[in-house]
């Protein structure tokens, strides 16, 4: 089954529905906010120094560099 997404915006504010229900609201809605809301898991992880170097990601998550 999938989810039903809409996002809501006006002015300054913004709304995330799933399935017609109001998820989350704020000035802005990230990524983390979407994949909470989806009731999904995700890490987040630092690559700041390799992004400098490298310009980009490579494929392969491997690869990446992360910060300590």
């Amino acid at each position: 089954m999938t989810n039903q997404i809409t996002l809501v915006y006006g002015d300054d504010w913004s709304g995330l529905y799933v399935d017609g229900k109001l998820k989350f609201q704020n000035h802005r809605i990230e990524a983390d906010d979407v994949l909470e809301a989806l009731g999904l898991s995700f890490e987040k992880k630092d690559a700041g120094e390799f992004l400098m170097i490298t310009g980009g990601l490579p494929e392969d998550l491997l690869e990446v560099k992360f910060e300590d």
